[in-house]
């Protein structure tokens, strides 16, 4: 399709520039991402934006947050001023596209990046606003994932009672909307909520049940496996399942995944090693440790 357009993007004509977009965006772009493929997806992104401002409100809605997205997944997840102020430049483009749902899909987006960084308050502040809408226009897709990314904040705020009252909510919306990414990321809430409750079988259970139903790499939850993998490393020492606990472990640290604080990624990492090594007992006391840490961060 490519070839079938100006060379240059700077000469083409308004309905060519909007080809163009959709060309990069929504083909190179996506394709990239994909498959895993940050640099290159940025890459494309970065071929488009000369035109960018001639694109319609949909266009750079989607452009921004293509953009944020790859950065992120570059970046594992971890949010930084840039990403904000793209994510905001998708909401101020959602306003007008005349779709209302877009405006709440760009709070959504932007709410996930602030709870990527931490900032709870603010998260929590636009996935209310974001739940609202979505329950005005009927937007069941959005509606599960606003009340997922609210349990997940409560969550981050051992608000156990906040996050079980959120759930079933998530749960019933992801079902009636058929996105299971939504529905899997409740699941490693629920695992997260049994540890607490004192079900370690249970943490196990729904642990296996989150990994049967192979969710995508970029939804609210799945680059934040750390929420069930805690519980289950828990569960497994619990049991003197040393080897399985360190299985767990090394998902948290998959690239793929948030790239957690400094501290807490080598207690982790230097059980993982112990393990390695042979020395079973180092490893499993190494993953109290990190355990005991992943506490008092919020973690687990």
């Amino acid at each position: 399709a490519g070839s079938l357009l100006t060379p240059d993007p700077l000469e083409m004509d308004d309905a060519a520039v909007d080809q163009w977009l959709e060309l990069m965006v929504d083909g190179w772009a996506d394709l990239h991402g994909h498959l895993y493929q940050p640099d290159e997806a940025l890459a494309a992104l970065e071929a488009a934006r000369p035109v960018l401002d001639r694109g319609t409100a949909a266009r750079k809605l989607a452009y921004y947050q293509s953009f944020t997205m790859q950065r992120l997944i570059r970046n594992r997840f971890q949010a930084d001023d840039t990403d904000i102020e793209n994510m905001q430049l998708s909401v101020e483009a959602g306003k007008l596209t005349g779709e209302q749902k877009d405006a709440g899909y760009g709070m959504h987006f932007l709410g996930w990046v602030y709870w990527l960084r931490g900032d709870l308050a603010r998260a929590q502040q636009l996935h209310e606003q974001a739940l609202a809408l979505a329950e005005r226009i009927g937007e069941t897709v959005l509606l599960g994932e606003s009340l997922l990314v609210l349990a997940l904040t409560a969550l981050r705020r051992h608000d156990g009672d906040a996050v079980r009252s959120l759930l079933p909510r998530a749960m019933a919306a992801a079902r009636a909307a058929g996105f299971s990414d939504t529905l899997a990321g409740a699941i490693a809430c629920q695992a997260w909520l049994a540890w607490h409750d004192g079900r370690p079988d249970e943490v196990i259970r729904l642990s296996g049940e989150y990994e049967g139903m192979g969710p995508a790499s970029i939804g609210s939850c799945a680059p934040c496996r750390w929420v069930y993998l805690w519980p289950l490393i828990a569960s497994h020492l619990s049991t003197g399942a040393t080897a399985e606990a360190i299985a767990a472990g090394r998902r948290i640290l998959d690239p793929s995944q948030q790239l957690l604080p400094g501290e807490l990624t080598t207690a982790l990492q230097a059980a993982c090693d112990a393990y390695e090594r042979g020395e079973a007992q180092r490893a499993a006391d190494g993953l109290r440790s990190a355990l005991d840490l992943a506490r008092q961060l919020r973690y687990l």
